[in-house]
């Protein structure tokens, strides 16, 4: 139904996507609006540099809608409730690898 809809979008069927399509879009594009119900979607988006926007959901106060709601609070991201067309979304804070991060940790602790 959405292809019949002549809309600027690539659609993409998981079955017929690599397993690194997800991340070389990311890291392609500098704007990413998803829906808040992936942490690691989120963090796909925000380690690929993007500026994030998320897509409205009910919130129902899961530990996943809190981590939003922080990442929100801490201008990781922009809730689309926050967005005006006028305004550009907010670029991360700093750059994010968690990867990295978590190995410098284990080796400092092994090390």
């Amino acid at each position: 139904q959405i292809s019949n809809l002549n809309l600027p979008v690539t659609l993409a069927p998981h079955l017929e996507s690599t397993g690194s399509w997800l991340i070389e879009q990311l890291l392609e594009s500098q704007v990413a609006w998803i829906t808040p119900d992936s942490t690691s979607m989120l963090f796909e988006a925000l380690t690929a540099g993007c500026h994030l926007g998320t897509l409205p959901l009910v919130s129902n106060g899961t530990r996943l809608a809190r981590a939003h709601d922080l990442l929100a609070h801490d201008q990781w991201l922009t809730p689309f409730s926050d967005q005006s067309p006028n305004l550009p979304l907010t670029p991360p804070p700093y750059p994010l690898h968690e990867t990295a991060r978590c190995a410098d940790e284990l080796l400092a602790r092994l090390f």
